[in-house]
């Protein structure tokens, strides 16, 4: 790729790239390259939402799970202190 300075080892990038994305690249405007750049900020966006999603469900689904065992736990110990009114 070459580098805004176009130094030397910006056309040796550009030359390891095959032909075919030399001549993509070499096609595109301004805007289009604009717009490629932004449409990569966007997905790195998108990957950093659903990692943080992806690990939110996990710690939803985990905080549901643990109060069950506490709400239970809790419950227990209270019939301890008080017995639960029942046929006698």
């Amino acid at each position: 790729m070459v580098d805004d300075q176009g130094t030397e080892a910006g056309a040796a990038e550009w030359s390891e790239l095959p032909p075919q994305v030399r001549r993509f690249l070499a096609g595109l405007r301004e805007e289009e390259v604009t717009m490629l750049r932004d449409g990569l900020r966007l997905l790195a966006a998108i990957s950093t939402v659903g990692r943080v999603a992806r690990w939110l469900l996990i710690l939803g689904a985990g905080l549901i799970i643990t109060l069950g065992g506490v709400g239970d736990a809790l419950i227990r110990m209270w019939h301890w202190v008080v017995p639960p009114a029942g046929p006698k």
